[in-house]
């Protein structure tokens, strides 16, 4: 056997490591904010955004060189393949890092506030979940799992260092390691069938081995139990969903968004890749175990919603709502009678687009709280909205806005979203499931119509809010965009319906 030149193997290596460009950039500017950070003072620390934000700029237009045709390409010797799905997580994560990060620019922050670790770490965990939609292998998708995993824990210890705080956190890292182990003990099944740690050969050989044995379909569906419910853990949230509302109470509301919503755009990456390039073979057995998380999802996000007095933890069991609708989207690509239907891949991209730009611009509500203290009630509670929409009629009007999506009230792109996956599981015969979803539809109208209500109330004139010109540009892109996703939703659902189905007709 004849050596490859080294010449060759540099030459590839650069060709393939185009296909990491927008990874690779995310990484070296966030230890870029660290370093500037150690040369800014105090009273600069504001500017510890801007190579972020430059960061991401860089990394979408890398991602943009790709293109959005239907085409797939790998590199490093298949372990990567970069096409419509990697496109369209690649710029969903980047708009929730862009989003976040613009809404943490708020004029009256502590120097510590606005320290360069929180902006660095939200920019690898944006490149772990980019590394996601484009891995093809299980050592890079666990790598990348970690990293957002690593990252987003390092987050919820930037909130505040009080005894509780720090309980807090013990117990949501404890219950990420419960879920990064279920999902390495389904990885080394699936190494352990398929004699490889590539998903195309996986693939391949569990395709054989299926019509063989027995004792072996047994271990199939012993993987895809232990890697699917890893995961989904992290998707659904229940029942490890309270650690993460220990975490947002504490954690300023950008942090607390983020940690509410990057976890599950990453796993959701993770999981579609999973199921269609792996267990194909087994997809009716994986709709039932996704329809089964998201209607627990669902239930309890949904129920517990009803109770909330504290508008962040509203928000957060809100996030966990909307996460089982995308899991019954998931579930309605498979028919009852197991043949594949490209309509529940497009709700589920559709959904997830939504959930980013709504969910985000109601933590911005909480941020506008926080401004409003008062030694009688809770800086976060609904007591403390009364007044804000006839003093700032414009803030308000776009936080209404951006609330009526959360709970799916038209034109907003919540209620589109919500329509199109009620819609598919009629279509695709999951009629129960429909009812279902229609049934915890209803519900959230009464939380929000409280948060409203306060919003309208008479109550103490506020303080002029400062809000910083990053902020507005933020607020207003999440209010036009959750606009026209509801009023034009067709380019956003062709969008999805290409990039996501891609994956699974590849």
């Amino acid at each position: 056997m004849n050596p490859v030149p080294w010449v060759s193997v540099a030459a590839q290596a650069r060709v393939d490591f185009f296909f990491l460009l927008p990874e690779s950039l995310l990484v070296l500017f966030a230890l870029l904010t660290l370093l500037l950070d150690f040369i800014l003072r105090d009273s600069q620390k504001m500017w510890n955004a801007f190579p972020a934000l430059s960061g991401l700029a860089l990394s979408g237009g890398a991602l943009a060189m790709f293109g959005f045709s239907s085409q797939t390409t790998s590199a490093f010797g298949n372990s990567i393949q970069a096409g419509p799905f990697f496109t369209y997580f690649g710029l969903l994560a980047l708009l929730l890092a862009a989003l976040v990060i613009l809404l943490a620019t708020e004029p009256n922050l502590s120097p510590d506030d606005r320290s360069a670790e929180r902006y660095a770490l939200i920019l690898l965990a944006t490149a772990g979940t980019m590394l996601l939609a484009c891995g093809n292998d299980l050592v890079v998708l666990f790598v990348a799992f970690e990293t957002v995993s690593l990252s987003v824990y390092a987050l919820a210890c930037t909130g505040d260092a009080d005894k509780n705080s720090r309980q807090s956190t013990l117990r949501f890292v404890l219950g990420g390691a419960f879920s990064t182990a279920l999902v390495a003990y389904g990885f080394s099944i699936l190494y352990g069938l398929g004699g490889s740690t590539n998903l195309t050969a996986i693939a391949a050989r569990l395709a054989e081995i299926s019509q063989l044995s027995t004792s072996q379909n047994f271990l199939i569906g012993l993987a895809l139990a232990a890697a699917g419910g890893g995961i989904l853990l992290r998707v659904a949230g229940v029942p490890l969903h309270s650690r993460t509302l220990d975490i947002g109470d504490r954690a300023p509301a950008p942090v607390a968004g983020f940690i509410s919503m990057a976890p599950k755009l990453a796993c959701l990456a993770l999981l579609l890749r999973l199921l269609f390039a792996v267990f194909w073979q087994e997809r009716y057995d994986w709709a039932i175990l996704s329809a089964a998380a998201g209607i627990v999802a669902m239930a309890i996000g949904t129920i517990a919603w009803l109770w909330q007095t504290n508008v962040k933890r509203l928000l957060a069991y809100s996030a966990v709502a909307q996460g089982g609708y995308v899991l019954l989207a998931i579930a309605a690509s498979v028919n009852r009678d197991g043949f594949f239907n490209p309509s529940g891949l497009e709700s589920a991209g559709y959904y997830l687009f939504a959930f980013v730009v709504f969910q985000a611009g109601a933590f911005a509500l909480v941020m506008i709280l926080q401004r409003r203290k008062s030694p009688e009630t809770q800086e976060e509670d609904l007591d403390s909205l009364r007044g804000i929409l006839g003093a700032h009629p414009m803030a308000g009007a776009a936080l209404v806005v951006v609330l009526l999506s959360c709970v799916g009230v038209p034109p907003t792109a919540g209620f589109v979203a919500k329509w199109e996956v009620i819609r598919v599981l009629f279509a695709n015969q999951h009629g129960a499931l429909a009812w279902l979803a229609v049934a915890f539809a209803i519900p959230p109208i009464y939380p929000s119509y409280r948060i409203v209500h306060a919003m309208c109330g008479r109550g103490e004139a506020p303080d002029r809010i400062g809000v910083s010109d990053a902020q507005v540009v933020a607020l207003a892109a999440m209010v036009i965009l959750t606009l026209l996703l509801g009023v034009f939703p067709a380019p956003f659902q062709h969008f999805a319906s290409r990039s996501l189905a891609a994956l699974a007709l590849r």
